[in-house]
């Protein structure tokens, strides 16, 4: 405890935090070792300085070190963002998790229930019929023997919930916020990660390339945690442990001339029903044109980190995989062999 005290000095006093002591803070926490006050306080205090490179990765590895799994799946690849843009939006990542697995990516998509909209992937998921109930080992077998699985983050992390009041009574986001999308439980080796809060892009690229990921970090000009047709979006691009790219693109750069024409007032669900009905369109294959702009965008992406093409040439690879292709049978069959395992 009075470690987490000498913790709680230093950020308030702006000093260097060692990434060790926040981790070691995780873990105390979710054993329940942790005066509830002390811990909202360390939060509170984080939320205000703001997260270094150093605070994060030390959260990470604090989640890691509690993760019910010690697994480490390197081919293959989460799409997961931080949430936070404060617009009603669909579940676009679990719709380009899904396009992905389709193309034949392995995708360890990594989630939880809806926290800062209106609906959140474990939602999307289990609507589709995930069975809530599967248990960590049985998902990472599906991982390896099926090419994907959906992550619930409580499941993986049951000992967080210990931290649950706290984050209740703040009613703030706070770094647990920011690491999660980082966290993966199966260690991927590929990330699509998405960050409405730009400042921060420079923050998740340090920590992917010191974790030794290869990733995009994204971020739309009108603050989304995913790139849009509609407007310029920013890539950070990591590989291998190095952040070797960093720029401004343009929807057209990947999509062409796909977008033209497009109603984009279509974008705007209004309750989590809405939300559900798309993502059963999108397995049925006839989700609008609208909607498949953005799952091909940005899946699009992932190809272009982990094809190595360029941009024209992977989005027209998930543009001529989503035109003729549909997921609702192979995702029941998937659901099938998992029930009847």
């Amino acid at each position: 405890m009075e470690e987490v005290k000498a913790l709680l000095k230093r950020i308030v006093a702006g000093e260097g935090v060692d990434p060790a002591s926040l981790e070691d803070f995780v873990r105390l926490g979710a054993e329940g070792r942790l005066d509830p006050v002390l811990a909202g306080a360390v939060l509170t205090a984080l939320a205000v300085r703001g997260i270094g490179p150093a605070e994060l990765m030390g959260v990470v590895k604090g989640l890691y070190s509690v993760c019910a799994v010690d697994e480490s799946v390197p081919e293959a690849i989460d799409t997961c963002g931080t949430g936070g843009s404060g617009t009603a939006k669909y579940n676009y990542s679990s719709a380009v998790a899904l396009a992905l697995w389709g193309m034949g990516y392995k995708v360890a998509k990594h989630g939880n229930r809806s926290m800062t909209s209106k609906v959140g992937s474990a939602d999307v998921f289990f609507h589709i019929n995930w069975p809530q109930d599967l248990s960590p080992a049985r998902a990472v077998e599906s991982l390896k023997k099926e090419g994907f699985a959906f992550l619930y983050a409580p499941a993986f992390f049951p000992s967080m919930k210990n931290f649950a009041p706290v984050r209740r009574a703040l009613g703030i986001r706070t770094v647990f916020n920011l690491a999660g999308p980082l966290s993966n439980p199966v260690r991927v080796g590929w990330q699509v990660v998405g960050v409405s809060d730009e400042s921060l892009m420079p923050v998740f690229a340090q920590v992917l390339a010191e974790l030794g990921r290869s990733a995009v970090v994204i971020h739309s000009r009108g603050g989304m945690d995913e790139a849009l047709p509609f407007e310029e979006f920013r890539v950070v691009l990591v590989r291998e442990g190095r952040i070797v790219e960093d720029r401004w693109c343009r929807p057209k750069d990947v999509l062409g001339d796909y977008i033209d024409g497009l109603d984009w007032d279509k974008l705007s669900p209004s309750s989590p029903e809405d939300n559900y009905r798309m993502m059963e369109r999108f397995l049925r294959g006839d989700a609008p044109k609208e909607f498949l702009a953005v799952v091909a965008l940005n899946a699009g992406l992932a190809v272009w980190l982990v094809e190595g093409l360029d941009l024209r040439s992977s989005g027209e690879k998930v543009l001529e995989f989503l035109r003729s292709n549909a997921l609702e049978e192979r995702w029941q069959e998937l659901i099938r062999r998992l029930r009847d395992s």
